[in-house]
């Protein structure tokens, strides 16, 4: 099942470009209590479907917040380079199907240029906002 959001949101051809470079990015959420939850993950956008995709495990901090927030969690994910800078914001869902982990599997795949067996189940971000700069 591929996902069939189309984003409002375009980015100029260098920043797509950036966004297919493997690399680091660091997700952001907030917690029950307020505070900031940042930690470093892979990161892969499928921008057809304008939606950013992070396998991990259903027990990580981040499952557990999004799951909890009832269909409300938001969150940022963001990348840097030396010259570069991407910010993704939006609604953040958790699923464990494996037709969605097999599908974010594939645009990892794409990515970094090898699949994945790590996590059980998938973050999905629906991109709203779209912040990059140099």
């Amino acid at each position: 099942m591929v996902p069939v959001h189309v984003p409002e949101w375009r980015l100029p051809q260098a920043y797509l470009e950036f966004l297919t470079v493997p690399r680091i990015a660091s997700m952001a959420l907030v917690r029950r209590d307020g505070r900031i939850h940042q930690t470093p993950v892979k990161m892969a956008l499928d921008i057809g479907s304008g939606i950013a995709v992070v396998l991990t495990s259903s027990r990580s901090v981040k499952a557990r917040r999004i799951r909890g927030a009832g269909g409300l969690a938001r969150v940022a994910l963001g990348e840097h380079s030396s010259t570069l800078w991407v910010t993704l914001e939006g609604p953040a869902t958790v699923s464990a199907d494996p037709d969605r982990v097999r599908w974010a599997r594939d645009v990892y795949a794409r990515r970094f240029g090898r699949g994945s067996t790590w996590g059980d189940c998938v973050v999905e971000v629906r991109v709203e906002t779209v912040l990059y700069g140099t």
